[in-house]
């Protein structure tokens, strides 16, 4: 098989050496073209991640970019297509007989949006053509209609050559900025001033070469917008003339750099050719990696040291107190030496070895749960030991302190607080209701009885309100008239004994509707009663008080933190409990209030509202009378606290909490060297992430060492001349 021959290092771009540095191609260098390639997979995956980051090359050294190449080891190298060249061919020699450009900055003015100047058009004849005139007649932009359409780029004054489609800003007229391209005429606002910020663009130059044969070949390169003002820039025939990619960037681009090329000086020569060829930002690539090893040779590693050796410090403390532990409880210990922190694998194993021995005598130690919590706590299972260990203080502390909080315990605690006057208080005042809507009721089984003592409670609630407005009691205070003999023609008694009764009762609630009477009592009830029965006529209370007991013990509270995991396998049995208790309770007689205005449809909410008022005050009633029942039962069932004269009842949901904590607190020295093994595990493990990135620290290093020779391809340039490396192009 015939072996492909290298490509040279004169015909690559920045782009296309790298890509086949990257994918393991090597590249030709020197006038023997002997083969360059990266020594490793580390390399090529650093220059990789250079060539993705461009714009990295020149700037600042960054911590976050030196710990992604330092990443970027560990991932393959891409694998890029090599880019296609022309096919080998004879030297050609190409003559440019004529330039054609349209609308293009130095050769054209600036017309209008209707008239356009005229397309510049010029044929070289056979030798040499001179261009001669003054400064600013436009020689460098003829040069530049050349330069730009074989390269894209323009000359500028004082700087190298620049590309083209890069627009910039300025004022025309002095009046409003706008955006420019480099190759369009400057606008003239004598003729017209531009109507938007960005100049519209429609510029193309046409160059035609002839070869020996007098075949011609036509390059062309224009440039518009876009429909949203970008600038679009195509080339055309470019490619039909066989150059390789540096030979016309070279031909055309070499006035512009002749100044910063000084000779005598090899590094300054060597990048001012570079510069020619496009490979100066491999100088910039090889000192960012230069600076990049450094910094990872010295800061980074010592960064990593140090934190190796806080980790070692952290993991002998606990190593310390973790043999004082088994110094004191012999029958716990390790079989096995725990070693001093290092590099030795070995000591994951053992700290694996030592948690094992000590979750299994903890088992053990737990074994006896499953006497208190049932058989489906299963000892062996860590979440469940972990679980236990948890929640039982914190459920110990609920069960003690904490029932009271208990929403349903908090409610019918609440209501046992109501002293024996505000119970006569609301009992009054349903009592009250009940009178005032049967006089309601009364009135309204009369209509127009009822309409005139509606009519004489407005008159006297007006009255009231408006005592500066009184006068002589035989005058109406409304119209003035005389009531001496005024008699009212509906009830047939005379007007003045209606103002008067009405002026002295208290019973403005006559002069209204059920449903206005209802409303208006409803919203008095929450602001007049105590507010614990205010509260309860938004909701239902359950039949009995037991029903709020049990909610509270069963439900509530085995829906707290501390009984959501292990320790609610304690439900089932504490539910029989309370349901055996419960049920022996007194039972809790009501007596149902009478229904106001005997169901009238306005006073339903009203009437819902004083039968909650009723069963609450029930529920006090009875929360009060049974005591000593409920003290009886919260003892046996729930548990109470040993005092000198009594004793936790042994059956209850406290005594078996308190059976569970002698056991955690029977296993603590266990617990105490586990807590201890896993922070030692834990160390031990960033220890070993820190040594892997030292050990990628090393691979990193070499990889920007042999990368950084690729920064000596661009002063490689100089060792042999240029002009036999590049075709003709006149």
């Amino acid at each position: 098989m015939e072996k492909k021959p290298l490509r040279a290092l004169h015909l690559h771009t920045i782009d296309s050496l790298c890509a086949d540095l990257i994918s393991v191609r090597p590249v030709g260098v020197g006038k023997d073209d002997a083969p360059f390639q990266l020594a490793s997979d580390a390399a090529r995956s650093v220059l990789n991640w250079y060539h993705g980051h461009k714009n990295k090359w020149a700037g600042n050294v960054q911590s976050t970019d030196v710990e992604a190449i330092v990443d970027c080891i560990a991932k393959p190298p891409d694998s890029i297509p090599e880019a296609i060249l022309p096919s080998p061919q004879e030297k050609k020699r190409y003559t440019l007989v004529s330039i054609r450009a349209h609308q293009f900055g130095g050769l054209h003015r600036g017309g209008s949006s209707k008239v356009k100047p005229e397309d510049f058009t010029f044929s070289f004849g056979p030798g040499v053509t001179m261009f001669e005139g003054f400064n600013g007649c436009g020689k460098t932009s003829l040069l530049n209609a050349i330069i730009w359409t074989l390269t894209g780029e323009v000359l500028r004054p004082q700087r190298a050559p620049e590309p083209a489609n890069k627009e910039f800003t300025c004022e025309i007229d002095g009046t409003s900025e706008h955006t420019l391209s480099p190759v369009m005429p400057l606008p003239d606002p004598s003729v017209e001033k531009p109507a938007s910020a960005a100049i519209p663009v429609d510029t193309w130059v046409e160059l035609v070469f002839e070869d020996e044969s007098k075949t011609r070949y036509s390059v062309r390169r224009s440039q518009k917008r876009t429909a949203r003002d970008k600038l679009q820039e195509e080339e055309s025939g470019l490619a039909a003339l066989g150059l390789d990619p540096i030979g016309a960037r070279v031909g055309t681009a070499m006035p512009g750099l002749l100044p910063f090329v000084q000779v005598g000086s090899d590094s300054k020569l060597g990048r001012a050719v570079a510069e020619l060829t496009g490979m100066a930002p491999l100088v910039n690539l090889a000192s960012h990696a230069e600076r990049v090893k450094k910094k990872i040779d010295g800061d980074f590693k010592k960064d990593r040291e140090k934190e190796i050796q806080a980790f070692d410090e952290a993991f002998k403390w606990s190593r310390a107190d973790l043999l004082d532990i088994f110094a004191k409880n012999p029958a716990i210990t390790f079989g096995k030496a725990i070693p001093e922190p290092s590099a030795d694998t070995s000591i994951e194993t053992l700290l694996t070895e030592a948690l094992a021995h000590l979750e299994g005598l903890k088992a053990k130690g737990l074994a006896d749960a499953k006497t208190v919590l049932g058989e489906s706590f299963d000892p062996d299972e860590a979440r469940q030991r972990s679980d236990l260990e948890d929640n039982i203080q914190p459920a110990l502390s609920q069960v003690s302190k904490g029932i009271s909080s208990l929403p349903s315990a908090a409610r019918l605690g609440a209501l046992a607080k109501l002293t024996a006057e505000e119970i006569e208080e609301a009992k009054n005042r349903i009592a009250s209701l009940q009178r005032e809507s049967e006089e309601l009721a009364k009135l309204a089984a009369d209509p127009n009885k009822a309409g005139r003592l509606r009519l004489y409670s407005r008159i006297a609630a007006w009255q009231k309100e408006h005592t500066h407005l009184a006068g002589d009691e035989d005058t109406c205070i409304v119209c003035r008239h005389d009531l001496k003999e005024a008699v009212d023609p509906v009830t047939g008694a005379p007007i003045k004994d209606h103002l008067q009764a009405a002026a002295a009762s208290d019973s403005d609630f006559l002069g209204q509707t059920f449903s206005a009477w209802a409303k208006h009592e409803l919203g008095q009830l929450s602001h007049s009663l105590p507010e614990v029965l205010g509260q309860e006529i938004r909701s239902d209370l359950p039949e009995h008080p037991g029903s709020l007991i049990q909610e509270a013990l069963v439900e509530e509270l085995f829906n707290t933190d501390p009984f959501k995991s292990s320790l609610g396998l304690l439900k089932p049995g504490f539910k029989k409990a309370c349901d055996e208790a419960v049920s022996a309770f007194p039972a809790m007689e009501i007596a149902a209030p009478p229904e106001l205005g005997n169901g009238h449809k306005d006073l339903a909410a009203l009437n819902a509202a004083l039968t909650r008022i009723n069963k609450a005050i029930a529920f006090a009633e009875w929360r009060n009378a049974n005591k000593k029942g409920i003290a009886a039962f919260m003892q046996s069932v729930v548990g109470q606290a040993a005092t000198s004269d009594k004793t936790t009842a042994p059956r209850s949901l406290l005594a078996q909490l308190q059976s569970l904590k002698a056991m955690v607190d029977g296993i603590e020295p266990i617990s105490q060297a586990i807590t201890l093994i896993k922070r030692m595990s834990d160390d031990i493990k960033r220890r070993r992430e820190k040594e892997k990135r030292l050990a990628a620290y090393v691979v990193t290093s070499e990889a920007l060492a042999d990368c950084m020779k690729v920064g000596e391809l661009a002063e490689q340039q100089v060792e042999e001349p240029l002009c036999l490396r590049m075709p003709h192009l006149y």
